[in-house]
């Protein structure tokens, strides 16, 4: 039950270059903290890269890109995931970053899994549990 992804090429890109989820932006709803982190962005870099598809869907880092879209920085630094990632990859490894970044709610995470078991409706509970487990494991970014 692996999902493998091959190497991630890391690019630098303009904040227009990406297609954004409305969704994932709305979630990011306390300007103060999006001002503070662009401010930090400015003085310390980008310390993180967001993610995206290799045709421009954010998959993760939308966060990173109102805050630097809020300090005026014009490109970010991207991994770049295959165009080709299934839908259910392309959620998990959102899923993954989103559980990693910072700590969600209880009703984020159940809408997480929402998503995944009606896009997988042959997954069990244990399925997504596996999924969850391979993908931390998985991870390498190079």
């Amino acid at each position: 039950m692996t999902h493998s992804i091959p190497a991630l090429a890391t690019e630098i890109h303009p904040l227009e270059w990406f297609i954004l989820d409305e969704h994932e932006l709305a979630r990011h709803d306390d300007p103060e903290k999006i001002r503070l982190h662009g401010q930090d962005m400015l003085a310390k870099g980008q310390l993180q890269p967001v993610g995206a598809t290799q045709d421009r869907r954010m998959i993760f880092g939308h966060g990173r890109w109102l805050s630097a879209k809020s300090a005026a920085i014009k490109t970010l630094e991207v991994k770049i995931f295959p165009a080709t990632l299934s839908e259910t990859q392309f959620k998990l490894i959102r899923a993954s970053e989103n559980l990693h970044r910072k700590e969600l709610t209880f009703h984020r995470k159940w809408q997480l899994a929402v998503e995944l078991m009606t896009a997988n409706p042959t997954w069990s509970q244990k399925t997504l549990a596996e999924h969850r487990v391979e993908r931390q494991q998985s991870i390498q970014w190079r």
